[in-house]
């Protein structure tokens, strides 16, 4: 497993996402997910609030309940082709979200999953998808 963080950058990269150490999340504002993760996991990134941009690699297939919950900076997300399922609450109070494309792959989107997301202006998602 891979995990680095980066202080010239503020940037974490990691190629498993069980949850991002407690000593970064007041710090990290780019986050890197490489090839071999599957899924984001419970709260892994939760109340990053420096988080401004985040790559996921294509094989996510999972994001886990409040995973990105409280990340108030993050402008921006690419969710991969090949994602099924976004968990309850996983983008709930991310202030500065703008805009998200749901993959046509996705299969189920959990409860409250933009709540709070006051700049959320546009939200495309696949007709055969359960809310």
């Amino acid at each position: 497993m891979l995990h680095r963080y980066d202080d010239a950058t503020s940037t974490y990269i990691t190629d498993d996402v069980p949850d991002i150490p407690d000593r970064f999340r007041s710090k990290v504002r780019k986050v890197i997910v490489l090839n071999n993760a599957t899924t984001i996991g419970l709260c892994a990134f939760m109340n990053c609030t420096l988080l401004e941009s985040v790559e996921l690699c294509k094989t996510i297939t999972e994001i886990d309940d409040y995973a990105f919950r409280g990340c108030t900076s993050l402008s921006g997300i690419t969710l991969p082709e090949g994602l099924i399922r976004i968990g309850n609450g996983a983008f709930t109070d991310c202030k500065n979200l703008r805009e998200l494309k749901i993959p046509s792959t996705v299969k189920f989107i959990g409860q409250s999953v933009f709540e709070g997301c006051q700049s959320l202006k546009m939200i495309n998602t696949p007709e055969n998808c359960v809310w």
